[in-house]
């Protein structure tokens, strides 16, 4: 799998991408939505966190739950990748975001979803087509600072490594 990553700023909601990997957390109240998954729920009608629970999701650091778009979003499936709980800073360390990034993308190193995207002929939605047409995995984790974002690529190349 060949991993090309490309940086943006708009809503994780509107990435074209098969897959997109958004952080879940642990809080005082249960399972939560990490920073960078801004729209994810509201796509969804208000139903992330339930659907996550429904599943079994803790947020434990590196749990794996997928969940389908619904059609609702972009993207065909929402892989949800646990961080544990959050320092009461509200900073993520960055060996967490790393373990995460990484566990999210050998994950779908050799899925069939992974597969099936790369192998698509013709141009992506937005018309690109340096995957092979295929639309990829977007990831929508914590990246609100330069040490957060080196943490989550890092993760996302060395997970992506085969």
């Amino acid at each position: 799998m060949t991993v090309t990553l490309i940086t943006s700023e708009s809503a994780p909601g509107t990435a074209e991408a098969d897959v997109l990997v958004i952080g879940v957390i642990q809080t005082p109240d249960g399972l939560g939505a990490a920073p960078g998954a801004d729209g994810v729920d509201d796509a969804l009608g208000g139903t992330l966190v339930s659907s996550l629970t429904a599943l079994g999701a803790t947020g434990d650091l590196e749990e794996l739950t997928k969940i389908p778009g619904g059609g609702k979003l972009p993207a065909t499936v929402i892989l949800a990748v646990g961080l544990g709980s959050v320092p009461e800073d509200g900073s993520f360390a960055a060996d967490d975001l790393r373990r995460a990034a990484g566990t999210a993308l050998r994950d779908l190193v050799g899925n069939k979803l992974a597969k099936d995207s790369a192998a698509k002929d013709g141009a992506s939605k937005n018309g690109e087509t340096g995957n092979g047409g295929g639309r990829g995995v977007a990831l929508a984790l914590p990246a609100r600072d330069a040490a957060e974002a080196e943490a989550v690529t890092t993760g996302a190349l060395l997970g992506g490594y085969t």
